[in-house]
């Protein structure tokens, strides 16, 4: 029979061991019973969601198993493996929203629900007051970020229904185009902007209130990026891609920069944060390594000089590409980072514009032009040739040029 007080002490050990977790990395030296070794697992799983939510889940999770188990006869220790980003592969999360910044003010940010199985979106309506051009939401998916001219406004998601809540909005950098990131932590968020070339930084509160913390001043910005799995932040302008080391007070700290002929509207991680592309006015695709800030040159793919718009699916086998002048999204297969050979999906008609994948590598979403409206694509992946088909007639936005979109999935 199960004896209470060696019971109580177990799960404490193994509350202590997961709050240890939390703190610093599993070597290849700890050993863990096996409660302790699930509430690892679920804790892996579920980064970046807040431990604090997922704590009560593995306490729960092993109360269970030592009470199966029966503390007089323990289980064998087992050796844990090093997680690293890349034996991560496709996540255990799954797409439940999509949220568009419509670059209108007609339209605002207009919302769907994701049919995870099939990838169908049903409209949830729009959220109206603001002309957002660029969209961020914090790895836990609680908070949406819309930048825009000037402002950057902030809210709430209902992770049931998909409703948005304004929390407030805050004065941003100098007018023009905006975009916005959020770190991977979900403490910190970076607004750049096209104005006067500001790089903003901001500290998340609790309930997703901004604080302003810094201002910085890049040579000429374009869309910024934070790395999936780790305190850094990239940002392509008119010299080429700059990389920002984000320190735990969310203050930048420039690492360095790599030169690209053109110029590059935006640069994008692989799922892993190993990996860095952009697509440059003269027609190039480069592929970077990523290591500790670090960009270095892996190789170069052909693509179009209209190119706009870069996405890599869940799965980091394929690259996407959005010909805006083209009318097509360019696929290439991923080999060790690099870009190798390339394919079209044709869009007749339609200008994309902007991609956006998720995390099951199923499907990628695209904004896209048609004469003077905006419109909202879809597509299925082929898992192994990384083609697209069209899953649905584009769904029409309004008048105006969307820009960007996410898809939190949970």
């Amino acid at each position: 029979m199960t004896n209470p007080s060696r019971l109580n002490s177990s799960i404490a050990q193994s509350i202590h061991h997961l709050d240890g977790a939390v703190r610093h990395d599993i070597s290849s030296e700890d050993h863990v019973d096996r409660g302790q070794l699930q509430s690892l697992i679920i804790l892996f799983k579920q980064r970046p969601v807040l431990v604090s939510r997922m704590r009560w889940v593995a306490v729960l999770l092993i109360a269970m198993l030592l009470v199966s188990a029966g503390c007089d006869n323990p289980e064998p220790k087992v050796e844990a493996v090093p997680i690293s980003p890349n034996s991560f592969g496709t996540s255990s999360k799954t797409p439940r929203f999509v949220y568009v910044a419509t670059n209108s003010a007609t339209s605002g940010i207009a919302m769907y629900d994701v049919n995870a199985s099939t990838g169908a979106l049903t409209s949830l309506g729009t959220k109206t007051g603001l002309t957002p051009y660029w969209l961020a939401v914090d790895p836990a998916g609680q908070y949406l970020y819309a930048a825009t001219s000037g402002n950057i406004y902030g809210y709430t998601i209902n992770a049931s229904t998909g409703a948005l809540t304004l929390i407030n909005s805050w004065a941003g950098g100098a007018s023009g185009t905006s975009s916005i990131a959020v770190d991977h932590t979900g403490s910190y968020a970076f607004e750049s902007t096209s104005g006067s070339f500001n790089l903003l930084s901001y500290q998340i509160l609790g309930g997703g209130s901004l604080n302003s913390l810094s201002n910085y001043f890049p040579s000429g910005n374009q869309i910024v990026t934070t790395s999936p799995t780790g305190s850094y932040l990239i940002l392509p302008d008119s010299t080429g891609i700059h990389s920002y080391s984000i320190s735990g007070a969310g203050a930048l700290t420039s690492i360095g920069s790599q030169t690209i002929s053109g110029v590059a509207t935006q640069a994008v991680f692989d799922p892993t944060g190993i990996y860095v592309y952009t697509a440059t006015t003269v027609g190039n695709i480069d592929a970077f390594s990523y290591s500790n800030g670090n960009l270095s040159v892996l190789g170069t793919a052909t693509g179009s000089s209209t190119s706009t718009g870069l996405a890599v699916d869940g799965s980091g086998k394929f690259l996407y590409v959005a010909n805006t002048g083209g009318s097509s999204i360019s696929y290439f297969p991923l080999a060790s980072g690099v870009p190798s050979g390339t394919a079209n999906t044709s869009t007749p008609g339609y200008s994309p514009r902007f991609l956006a994948s998720e995390p099951t590598g199923n499907f990628v979403y695209a904004t896209a032009s048609f004469s003077v409206n905006g419109y909202l694509m879809g597509f299925q992946i082929n898992a192994s040739t990384g083609a697209l088909t069209q899953l649905f007639t584009p769904i029409s936005l309004g008048s105006g040029s969307p820009s960007g979109l996410v898809v939190v999935s949970y």
